[in-house]
């Protein structure tokens, strides 16, 4: 049958806890507590006006003034010791200060763009209201689709996990004007929806 659960040896919970560094933003993505300001720049130098990290000691892949590159997400990715930072939050925290458990938007949605300005810090909601349109929507406008049932354009809206729906328009235009007053209306960014 089965016996008691076996637990392991103190040591291995005693290391889980000392390296137990993370907290859960409101998506429920752990983030790693971010490193000094002063081990940051002990590896890489930042420029706020253009975003760009560069590498301050030379490695064995890695040289001197390099620049790190994007990865396949479009997310930059710091390497300091064993542990990996996304870029935008370090470069949030050397500007401003830790952003703790708030994420880090990029205002204009490109994510390897971590210039100063182009960063802020954001709750779960505000960052899901600065959202790029994705790849499958087929109208080429957020909250508008095409509904063959019922011949016509359908506007609606998402607000605190909720689907309002704004109507059904003759034009793709009405439908669009519709789901902009609904951006406006309740507080969404300017770019939300953009590419």
């Amino acid at each position: 049958m089965f016996g008691a659960p076996r637990l392991a040896p103190e040591s291995l919970w005693s290391r889980l806890a000392r390296n137990l560094k993370t907290i859960t933003n409101d998506q429920g993505e752990a983030m790693k507590k971010l490193p000094s300001k002063e081990i940051v720049l002990r590896h890489y130098s930042y420029c706020p006006k253009s975003g760009f990290f560069k590498y301050a000691r030379n490695t064995s892949k890695k040289k001197i003034g390099e620049i790190p590159k994007p990865y396949s997400c479009g997310y930059i990715y710091l390497h300091i010791g064993n542990e990996s930072y996304l870029a935008h939050r370090v470069a949030y925290m050397l500007c401003h200060k830790d952003p703790g458990e708030f994420q880090i938007d990029h205002i204009n949605h490109v994510r390897c763009d971590n210039r100063a300005h182009n960063l802020r810090a954001v709750t779960n909601k505000d960052n899901s209201r600065n959202a790029s349109i994705t790849r499958r929507n087929k109208t080429g406008f957020v909250g508008v689709l095409w509904r063959e049932d019922a011949k016509k354009f359908r506007s609606h809206i998402m607000i605190d996990g909720k689907e309002i729906h704004l109507g059904y328009f003759e034009t793709l235009i009405d439908a669009v004007i519709a789901r902009m007053k609904a951006n406006k209306k309740h507080d969404f960014h300017k770019n939300h929806g953009m590419l």
